[in-house]
């Protein structure tokens, strides 16, 4: 966060041209339109001329945000329901706190105006993300409301400083007030019956004959709940040229409903489409394509991802490659109210021949049993079965891009299960057990990997020097998303080394929603291999760092004698971008023990940001946050940063009592946290907002027992709340992880294989 800025605008002048282009390319980020084109400027001034918009685009909404984390700030201050102000609404600043700023939720533009209250503060933001109160990469200023009643209007502008032809204004009234609200009772009337009339007699007095006023009869009034019309039943691929339901396989009056894990041929289905969403009686429908690369809200039937005028619907060309599409349906108008379920689907889309049904690879010869079929389905959302089959097929090579699935095992620590070699084509592995004493997956030439859904079971060595089998390898990677699995007796779970994608929201890495147990390294000769959950390393490909990275809601769970690893998250030269982070958040990572972990030292800590200090590994080792985590019980360090800048660890639980199981102390055990090695190549590294309580034997930081806090070079570790003196025990880290299990149920993440 920074202090608040705002400055105001003044006119500009410049030569004006006119040209025509599409609303779509404008609005939508589309090649084609069929929509009668609207004019638009050139605005030539300084040397430079840039495109215009349509006046038809705007902005789609605004997000109240948390500018502590900034991140998007619910308005009723319960996370995971809606930070988009509506038209009306009431900012309670005893509810949502004093430090805020509001962005505008706009895409194509060259600039966005913000006019406050009718001029009184008017602010330009050129940049994404489009902040009221201003940003730097993200970080957003502070700024506090004042109570009282506003207006607030956003219009988008196609050239920078709000110059060049305006899109149209969004403009919303809301409220401010800071009071406490009152504990939420439902209205309770108690009725008596019936109610007698009540005579009194008082002595010495007449009697008095007292009647009651009728009590009238009052309501209980139950908590809301989602009605049922807030359910999308499914979503239809949309031929934007005919406005009409577009089949998938080409075949006029075949279905046009996009099932999980589709696939859409573009050579089949034409690149003029649109996606509608099936529903009736929801109030909005918020659309959110790949995780947030691309969100809308739809106010008005028909529900298009890509906007419609009255079911005229706009054009748009999805990329080549896997997408996951989140679909939800809303009370009210902008994604306000309640929401219903949401509706998730995979596809993955291509433009040219699909792969026939059984795809050509070429099988290593080597003896085996008869392939077991893929897992049977059972419906959405049912976690599969990830005990292994009892049969598997040979190890394959994967030549072309398609969708895969099936049992595939090697026999031997020199053999590799499944190698991808299909150069840029996209390959999706799902379904599917994997499993042997050598490589696993193996990605080769720079490729375009998605496993989701697949269950990983690592075998013994055979080699004595060598330790149990790598996951998934994936050096010189364009595209991996590794989604919804289950790994367990695996060293390195996804290792990383160069990035050669080109920087787009489809060439990217995403590890999330998956399962991990028992991380082992131990080699049949006494030795151990170093390995990881994820190492993200040497990233120094021409595209720079990834952007749109993640690493997310996946359970790291090691069991002292049973596993051996080093740092669970490992950076090492590589991390984000300016214009996007790396994001590391709502993990659960618990053990990192040597072999012997009674008696043995390790280097094995929750997540590390590291690099060779050099200034070209310095400027790889950058842009990275991490929050929202839980790391427990792992030696050497919770989470250190030891290179880079631009690096952010905040509202992370950090916890361990130091013990192993039958309550020995580990040796290994060292610190909460620290930020250390510092250089002069480091610099905006921090820690901030954490919840810090790691034991150490003999230390006193800042109790007895304790060491917290280490090295804290530069003093970026700040804020931090620590746990009381109290003794930190083995219950405490299962209650952690009984806290993780309900955060994820509370967000209705689904993690492992799912059917």
């Amino acid at each position: 966060m920074r202090k608040s800025c705002s400055r105001n605008i003044s006119g500009t002048t410049g030569v004006s041209l006119v040209l025509f282009t599409s609303f779509l390319q404008m609005a939508c980020g589309g090649s084609n339109s069929k929509h009668t084109v609207e004019p638009a400027e050139i605005n030539a001034q300084g040397g430079s001329i840039s495109m215009a918009l349509t006046a038809k685009t705007k902005v789609s909404s605004l997000t109240l945000i948390n500018a502590d984390s900034d991140k998007p700030q619910p308005l009723d201050g319960v996370a995971g329901h809606s930070a988009i102000i509506p038209e009306n609404a009431v900012i309670n600043l005893a509810v949502v706190g004093q430090s805020l700023n509001i962005r505008a939720n706009i895409s194509g533009v060259g600039s966005v105006l913000f006019d406050y209250d009718n001029g009184a503060l008017t602010h330009v933001e050129n940049v994404a993300p489009y902040a009221f109160a201003s940003d730097s990469n993200g970080d957003y200023s502070i700024w506090t409301p004042s109570v009282g009643a506003h207006v607030l209007k956003v219009t988008p502008y196609a050239g920078s400083d709000a110059s060049g032809l305006s899109g149209t204004a969004r403009t919303v009234h809301f409220t401010v007030k800071n009071s406490t609200a009152p504990s939420p009772t439902p209205t309770v009337t108690v009725t008596p019956s019936p109610t007698p009339t009540v005579t009194v007699t008082p002595s010495p007095t007449p009697t008095v004959t007292v009647t009651p006023s009728p009590t009238p009869t009052v309501t209980v009034t139950p908590s809301p709940t989602a009605p049922a019309s807030l359910t999308v039943a499914s979503v239809t691929l949309i031929n934007a040229d005919s406005d009409l339901p577009q089949a998938l396989d080409g075949v006029p009056g075949h279905s046009a409903i996009i099932p999980d894990n589709a696939q859409i041929d573009l050579s089949k289905v034409g690149s003029s489409l649109n996606i509608r969403a099936d529903n009736s009686g929801a109030a909005s429908i918020l659309f959110d394509l790949d995780n947030g690369a691309l969100t809308h809200i739809e106010n008005v039937v028909p529900y298009a991802l890509a906007s419609d005028t009255n079911g005229d619907y706009n054009s748009w060309t999805p990329t080549v490659g896997p997408h996951t599409l989140k679909v939800a349906a809303y009370s009210g108008a902008d994604a306000t109210g309640n929401s219903g379920p949401a509706l998730v689907i995979h596809f993955s889309v291509i433009n040219g021949v699909s792969p026939s049904p059984t795809p050509t690879v070429i099988v290593t010869p080597s003896p085996s049993p008869s392939p077991s079929p893929s897992p049977t389905a059972t419906g959405p959302g049912n976690p599969a079965n990830t005990a292994e089959p009892s049969s598997y097929s040979a190890p394959i090579t994967i030549t072309q891009g398609g969708t895969y699935s099936g049992n595939w095992k090697n026999t031997n620590s020199n053999q590799t299960a499944v190698i991808v070699d299909a150069g840029s084509a996209p390959v999706i592995i799902q379904n599917c057990h994997i499993a042997g004493p050598g490589r696993l997956i193996e990605l080769r030439g720079g490729g375009n990997l998605t496993v989701r859904n697949c269950s990983f079971h690592g075998k013994t060595p055979t080699v004595a020097n060598m330790a149990h089998p790598r996951a998934i390898t994936a050096p010189g990677f364009r595209n991996l998303v590794i989604e919804n699995n289950f790994f367990e007796g695996v060293s390195h779970v996804v290792i990383t080394d160069q990035y050669n994608g080109d920087g787009s929201a489809q060439e990217t890495i995403k590890v999330r929603y998956n399962i991990v147990n028992n991380i082992d390294g131990r080699q049949p000769d006494g030795g151990t291999t170093m390995c990881n959950f994820v190492a993200i390393q040497n990233y120094g490909g021409s595209g720079g760092n990834p952007r749109f990275a993640e690493i997310a809601w996946n359970r790291v769970i090691n069991t002292p004698f049973q596993s051996n690893s080093e740092d669970l998250i490992n950076f090492y030269s590589a991390g984000g971008r300016s214009d996007s982070w790396f994001k590391v958040h709502d993990n659960l990572l618990k053990g990192s023990y040597a072999a012997d972990p009674a008696n043995q030292d390790s280097s094995g800590s929750g997540m590390i940001v590291d690099g060779d200090q050099t200034s070209d590994s310095t400027a790889k080792t950058s842009y990275i946050e991490s929050y929202n985590n839980t790391v427990l019980n792992t030696t050497n360090a919770g989470m250190n940063i030891s290179a880079g800048h631009d690096i952010h660890y905040y509202n992370n639980r950090i916890i361990s009592s130091g013990k192993l199981p039958d309550g020995r102390w580990m040796p290994a055990s060292w610190a909460g946290v620290a930020i250390w090695n510092l250089s002069s190549g480091m610099y905006n590294v921090g820690m901030e907002g954490n919840t810090i309580g790691w034991s150490k034997q003999g230390y006193t930081n800042p109790y007895t027992n304790r060491n917290d806090v280490s090295s804290n070079e530069g003093g970026g570790i700040r804020n931090n709340t620590f746990l009381p003196n109290v003794p930190i025990t083995l219950q405490m880290e299962a209650d952690e992880i009984n806290l993780f299990s309900q955060k994820v149920i509370a967000n209705g993440i689904r993690l492992g294989p799912q059917q």
